[in-house]
């Protein structure tokens, strides 16, 4: 196992050797953009080394190597416990004014599991070449973490302060609901939850999937169900097939709900990201966006929001089938099957209805619908506050010909734990990526450009300088 003196060192190679104290008052020469996003890569290909997998999701490694950077760059630095496994860092920048809150910068250090045989590069590599950052995690949220640390060290090194204190929040368990992370934050700590404003993963900017390139911060997200639909009944030999048995009516069950899924629905939210779009394209498309809340209008434009899953998701409640398990061998009929179905549902989704609908399009008593995690309150934070003003401004300074426009985040994330006790939370992952690249979060060849890395850097640098 490798210590915490390891990573210190690791960190101290990669740390630059020029004057970086947090409390010096001499600025270090300004550096590039392109060298802090070289810097920037050498670093995530590091840290995506270190396996922090979900399960198990161990963070000890993690947590180490971040604690190595953030104390070269002379910030304080300090862990909570939720299990020895799986540690929470935190760290303070201090601001230049006597404000009482802090605006929170949060990353989690766990990632998704891989299926490495579907990869085209070891998972856990880190390689970088041809100017691309290849691994698990380096979208989701290895990359967006080290934007966030050097964007810090950035700003001390050339002796800036943001008006309010910064806090860096490093948390592990966000991929399998933040049980031992942000849950347990609120739980223990929440008074380190207490802020301003927090700025997480949810959005982020991406090229293909609307007429214009859109950067979208995330203000809400949908609500997460998981469900496991169960039917049971007699066994028998597979030579001698019956009616009624629990794998045939599994399938049946999966087969209504599939081809009656819920009518889509335009929520006030994906309205105005639409509109925001078609104001900057012309031609039918940017008339059609522009007036979705007209029926003939909407009645056209939903076929083509099918056609993409991301748009289909702004304007659905989603049931995705993840898992299947019935039988333990060829030649027998099992007495149970299972179907585990991952629903997301749009923010004013009622969750006793939505599972209404669904025993009435399954029209199967027999079938029993088991509840795996049920859905939390998604309240929408505003977009006239200090956090997402200073965000959005950034945004568009470092991406001009892209559209920012507040959004919904159609997957679940660590910020509904800040919104619950009041703190308004906003999604960016701050990269403008193709529908391809984004594609590969939760799938297969994750991987992001270094000069994503490096306007990364200059939107957070930029918009920490003002909050």
């Amino acid at each position: 196992m490798k210590t915490y003196r390891t990573y210190a060192v690791l960190a101290f190679i990669f740390v630059t050797t020029g004057a970086f104290s947090a409390t010096t008052a001499d600025a270090a020469p300004p550096r590039s953009w392109n060298e802090l996003g070289a810097e920037a890569a050498k670093l995530l290909s590091a840290y995506i080394r270190i396996d922090s997998r979900n399960p198990p999701g161990r963070t000890v490694e993690t947590a180490d190597f971040l604690e190595g950077l953030l104390r070269e760059a002379g910030l304080e630095v300090w862990r909570y416990h939720p299990t020895p496994e799986k540690p929470i860092l935190a760290a303070r920048l201090r601001g230049s004014g006597n404000k009482a809150k802090p605006v929170v910068l949060l990353n989690h250090m766990d990632v998704v599991g891989t299926d490495d045989e579907q990869w085209s590069f070891p998972p856990m590599s880190g390689d970088v070449r041809n100017g691309i950052v290849h691994g698990r995690g380096a979208i989701d949220m290895k990359g967006f973490g080290i934007v966030q640390l050097m964007a810090l060290r950035h700003l001390v090194a050339q002796g800036k302060r943001p008006r309010h204190d910064i806090v860096f929040l490093a948390v592990p368990d966000e991929e399998v609901g933040g049980t031992m992370g942000s849950a347990w934050l609120a739980e223990h700590h929440p008074d380190v939850m207490d802020a301003v404003g927090v700025w997480d993963e949810g959005g982020v900017g991406i090229t293909g999937a609307y007429p214009a390139p859109i950067l979208s911060i995330s203000i809400t997200e949908k609500k997460v169900l998981w469900i496991r639909l169960v039917a049971e009944g007699a066994a028998g030999h597979g030579s001698r097939p019956f009616p009624g048995s629990a794998p045939m009516r599994i399938q049946q069950a999966l087969e209504r709900v599939f081809t009656n899924l819920p009518a889509p629905r335009l929520t006030p939210i994906a309205q105005k990201l639409f509109r925001k779009v078609g104001k900057t394209v012309g031609g039918i498309e940017g008339f059609a966006l522009r007036r979705l809340q007209n029926p003939l209008v909407w009645l056209f434009a939903d076929g083509l929001l099918q056609q993409d899953p991301l748009t289909n998701a702004m304007v659905r409640d989603t049931i995705a089938l993840t898992m299947l398990q019935a039988g333990f061998k060829p030649n027998v009929i099992p007495a149970r099957a299972e179907a585990t179905l991952d629903c997301r549902l749009l923010p004013d989704t009622d969750q006793e209805d939505f599972l209404a609908h669904l025993r009435q399009t399954i029209d199967d008593p027999t079938i029993q619908i088991e509840i795996l995690q049920p859905t939390e309150p998604a309240p929408a934070s505003p977009t006239d506050g200090l956090v997402y003003e200073a965000i959005a401004a950034a945004a568009e300074k470092v991406h001009p010909d892209a559209v920012v426009v507040p959004a919904m985040a159609v997957g679940g994330t660590d910020s509904r734990f800040f919104r619950r006790l009041g703190v308004p939370a906003y999604g960016f992952v701050p990269f403008l990526l193709t529908k391809e690249q984004v594609g590969t979060v939760h799938g297969v060849d994750e991987r992001v450009p270094v000069e994503q890395l490096e306007s990364a850097i200059q939107l957070v640098y930029e918009a920490l300088l003002t909050m």
